[in-house]
């Protein structure tokens, strides 16, 4: 009988240290994940454009809702062209290098859009 006791009690001893294992391990990997989150930002921009460049449009450094994205010649616009004009909401697909966003891709989007439906 005193071994049963003995047994029961070193085996919830042994429980209670598998459950703080897991739960410190738990904690440790939720914060690496959301590190890793802040470190690398979305590969899009989502937003109204604010300012186009003069001359050399549609080259040149755009502002997307206070955000600078440079626009190259690689870069492609789906959509009207014609209708990327302030005011224009747009999704711009591209990559960060040294601070700046260079756009791949730029998509003019409607009001009827159900991404902004709502807004």
């Amino acid at each position: 009988m005193y071994n049963t006791k003995l047994n029961n009690s070193v085996f919830r001893d042994e429980y209670r240290g598998i459950f703080l294992a897991v739960s410190v391990m738990i904690l440790l990997l939720s914060l690496t994940s959301a590190q890793t989150a802040a470190a690398n930002p979305s590969n899009k921009i989502t937003g109204i454009v604010k300012e186009t460049p003069g001359l050399s449009w549609p080259l040149g450094t755009w502002m997307v809702d206070d955000r600078q994205v440079a626009i190259t010649d690689q870069t492609t616009f789906k959509g009207d062209q014609a209708k990327a004009i302030f005011g224009a909401k747009i999704v711009v697909k591209g990559n960060r290098i040294n601070g700046v966003f260079i756009a791949d891709e730029v998509e003019i989007r409607t009001d009827d859009d159900p991404m902004y439906a709502g807004q």
